[in-house]
């Protein structure tokens, strides 16, 4: 079921005032998917009330890995297990104990309400495992799409050539921006770092480079995506009338190089000789002699 955001006097208040008897763990995003569908609080944050944690002790599903973040990141068995073991785990033991889990507001069917999951809850099952982490380009322009039209504008009266037209001051135009990083409270960033995210934070761009990690406009229209630039209409079909232009013109400076070739050749054929025609071409060139000349 999906609610409003709650009333909050400190930001730790958006999570902690979903916890109820029932609901056990609520975290920032929910992923539904590891390989298969396993709807799972993800783990970068999270709140669990304190009678939660012997639960998840005794389950397993907290445990000592006995690794360094250094040696997980260059272990993959070992981080994979960390995964399913510990963050998955968590949501999943909870789930068969017939607890629920929660999102507090990072909602893909309607950003800004709690998204709360029993062991029964089907959200989610209509995608994979290749869309089902929103923390990609596609999953964050789509959770602005999910919200209310009538939400208050995040985008400025001003575009980048002076005041906006009517059609650029909606919601419809708008809807496939990366909202301005206030709205999330947090930002996952090893996916990728929005624009007015890296303008606030300046992260080390070698850094990003590194860990391919892409510093992505909010704006759609200026995505590195050509789907997104599809979608909003500024990606441009190479047209066919061009390339058969540019085809033609390529084979008639191929067919003139030819040409110029073949008398170069046929020049170089053609030298004077101590022959009886070589002295005939010698006098015609010297301009006496006549055709008949024997």
């Amino acid at each position: 079921k999906q609610q409003t955001m709650v009333p909050y006097s400190h930001w730790s208040q958006i999570y902690t005032s979903r916890l109820t008897d029932s609901v056990r763990l609520v975290g920032h995003s929910i992923n539904t998917h590891f390989h298969t569908f396993f709807p799972h609080v993800q783990s970068f944050l999270y709140a669990i009330k304190t009678e939660t944690v012997p639960i998840l002790l005794s389950s397993g599903a907290i445990y000592d890995c006995g690794l360094t973040q250094e040696e997980l990141g260059g272990n993959d068995e070992k981080r994979f297990e960390l995964i399913n073991r510990y963050e998955v785990g968590m949501s999943t033991q909870l789930l068969k104990r017939g607890y629920k889990i929660a999102t507090a507001f990072v909602n893909r069917y309607g950003f800004g309400k709690s998204l709360v999951y029993d062991k029964d809850s089907t959200w989610g099952t209509e995608i994979d495992d290749t869309v089902s982490d929103i923390w990609y380009e596609d999953g964050i322009r789509n959770l602005t799409a999910s919200m209310s039209r009538h939400t208050p504008k995040w985008w400025n009266n001003e575009g980048k050539h002076g005041l906006r037209n009517p059609e650029e001051d909606t919601f419809e135009y708008h809807q496939w921006d990366i909202l301005p990083w206030d709205h999330f409270l947090f930002f996952k960033v090893s996916r990728l770092v929005p624009e007015d995210v890296q303008n606030e934070m300046n992260y080390n761009a070698n850094e990003l480079e590194m860990s391919n990690v892409l510093v992505v406009s909010n704006d759609p229209r200026q995505s590195p995506s050509e789907y997104w630039l599809r979608k909003t209409g500024v990606f441009v079909e190479p047209r066919n009338d061009v390339f058969l232009a540019v085809a033609c013109l390529g084979l008639a400076v191929l067919v003139l190089f030819m040409k110029k070739r073949r008398v170069l050749l046929m020049k170089g054929s053609l030298r004077p000789c101590n022959s009886r025609l070589g002295n005939l071409m010698l006098k015609r060139k010297l301009g006496y002699g006549h055709d008949h000349d024997t």
